[in-house]
């Protein structure tokens, strides 16, 4: 058994949480304040006779507090699917763990070897090429319609991509040449 050396390991950038935390920052922030502006604090004067006086007092802190909480629960959350990803190169194929800590990576996808590659593709969308990162996409010759597995928020991802094509290269050559002998 040859000794596996571990070329690339990753998790996915913060950057690609970025639009989501944006997208929550700039359209849920300004609706929600704007819906309670609109609507509820006409009517705290007449909801403050209903609920005791200490209730009424933090009643315009809970409000504003509502979505500070919701942000730090989708920030939390967030930072449970970055950790939840690892994504390895080694000297002899590609990995893709899903698991958290202490959870075992039970639904790792399996190692894919470099001889079984087909081809790597890496792609960026706009915002991704914005941010600097992307994501790479692997196929092998399953019947399987689109990418067999897929490392996604990779920074740099067309040198990572050269790279684990000169891998395949590699075990293509190493390959043919063992049939030759």
């Amino acid at each position: 058994m040859t000794e596996e050396n571990i070329i690339f390991q990753s998790k996915p950038s913060w950057l690609h949480y970025i639009p989501t935390l944006v997208l929550f920052i700039i359209i849920l922030f300004p609706i929600y304040f704007f819906v309670t502006w609109k609507f509820l604090w006409p009517y705290l004067p007449y909801i403050n006779k209903y609920i005791p006086a200490t209730a009424a007092y933090y009643l315009p802190l809970i409000i504003i507090s509502i979505p500070i909480v919701l942000f730090l629960i989708i920030l939390l959350f967030t930072f449970i699917n970055r950790m939840s990803h690892t994504f390895i190169v080694t000297s002899s194929g590609v990995k893709h763990k899903k698991g958290i800590y202490l959870i075992s990576h039970e639904k790792s996808s399996p190692m894919i070897p470099f001889s079984k590659l087909q081809w790597i593709k890496p792609e960026q969308n706009r915002m991704e090429q914005i941010l600097g990162i992307g994501r790479i996409l692997f196929e092998t010759a399953s019947d399987n319609p689109g990418p067999d597995m897929m490392f996604f928020g990779i920074e740099d991802i067309y040198y990572l991509a050269e790279k684990i094509q000169e891998m395949m290269q590699g075990t293509t050559q190493t390959k043919t040449g063992e049939e030759k002998k």
